[in-house]
């Protein structure tokens, strides 16, 4: 109870505030995502058809190089480079419109955020602020609310997005040559078990 008081009365003294990752925390913030779900679900459709249209341009090439060169069909090459620059267009405008739309959203759900804590904030008895430093309340207002928009809209989100696109590409390449597919494939468990044997060091 002492620290807890002096935590609250001294500017020099924080509160405990790191906790570990929990569900609950979870569900609490993706209350606010589910407000614009058919604008993520939009997104999501964007960035799928993206990367299949993204993907085509491998097989454009391939038929290029195996067909077009060797017969030196130069309509069909002309004609597999159009389909090319079409295929690049429509992916790089998809995805473009998709990072705007989720750039969009998260800046919504910080406002939601905002505007709840002010709510909650002109609910709270005088108490509250007389026990604590001014600038601790902003910071809680401004900073960590900032960090929940970047987990969300740089994070959660694209995270989701991402891991769309892994699929996607994995199929993909399983389609073209399955056993070049397992030997790329085959080095995923070796990157992901350094990745979380260097991120308690980060």
């Amino acid at each position: 109870k002492e620290a807890m008081t002096l935590a609250r009365n001294r500017f020099d003294v924080d509160e405990e505030l790191e906790s570990p990752f929990n569900f609950d925390n979870l569900k609490k913030v993706m209350v606010y995502v589910v407000r614009y779900k058919w604008s993520m679900i939009f997104a999501l459709l964007l960035s799928a058809v993206g990367s299949v249209v993204g993907l085509t341009g491998p097989l454009l090439v391939q038929r290029a190089l195996d067909v077009a060169i060797p017969e030196k069909n130069v309509p069909y090459l002309v004609q597999l480079a159009l389909l090319l620059t079409l295929t690049i267009i429509v992916n790089i405008g998809f995805n473009t419109i998709r990072m705007v739309i989720v750039a969009k959203v998260g800046q919504n759900i910080i406002h939601d955020i905002r505007k709840d804590l002010f709510d909650h904030l002109q609910a709270l008895p005088f108490a509250y602020y007389d026990n604590r430093p001014h600038g601790k309340i902003l910071v809680r207002v401004v900073h960590y609310v900032n960090n929940v928009s970047d987990a969300l809209s740089n994070g959660i989100l694209n995270f989701i997005i991402e891991i769309i696109n892994i699929i996607f590409i994995i199929v993909f390449m399983f389609q073209v040559n399955v056993l070049l597919a397992a030997v790329t494939v085959a080095g995923l468990p070796v990157v992901a078990g350094f990745t979380l044997l260097i991120k308690p060091r980060q």
